[in-house]
């Protein structure tokens, strides 16, 4: 079931970008000083940290008791 769109409409950017933010983060391949690398990133954009292996990436998430999802 999709929800409609004026469940969403009150929402700015800012306060959209902030949902799930002190639980959910996104990994997504990034370039690291010339290297193929992962970044872990917050809600709202905030890069937290790099790895070396996607899989590293997630278990660093889950470590720290955050719901990684994954970005193409």
């Amino acid at each position: 079931m999709n929800a409609p769109m004026s469940i969403l409409s009150p929402y700015d950017p800012a306060r959209f970008a902030a949902l799930g933010l002190d639980f959910m983060v996104y990994v997504r391949p990034i370039e690291d000083r010339g290297r193929a690398a992962y970044g872990i990133y917050m809600a709202d954009g905030t890069q937290l940290a790099v790895m070396d292996s996607r899989d590293l990436a997630f278990a660093a998430s889950i470590q720290q008791d955050m719901k990684a999802l994954s970005v193409h």
